[in-house]
């Protein structure tokens, strides 16, 4: 949904959305633009339970591409 609202896709790069959706206000995002990361955001970076389930999404979705013949795109890190 936010990719559609924000027509980029930054995966699960918080730091990347933050500091796109803070300078475009893409879906009424409200973080002032002097923060550089919200301390929630900062808080699941720095999240086991974060890490992990980002890294089983993208498992769980690169072997789906890859089963289907075609290589997953660049991405993004964390």
């Amino acid at each position: 949904m936010l990719v559609d609202i924000a027509s980029v896709d930054f995966e699960y790069d918080l730091q990347r959305w933050h500091d796109h959706l803070k300078v475009s206000g893409d879906g009424g995002y409200t973080w002032r633009r002097n923060i550089k990361l919200p301390k929630i955001m900062k808080e699941a970076l720095a999240s086991p339970e974060w890490n992990e389930a980002v890294r089983r999404i993208r498992e769980a979705t690169y072997s789906h591409i890859s089963r289907k013949g075609t290589e997953p795109g660049s991405g993004s890190n964390l």
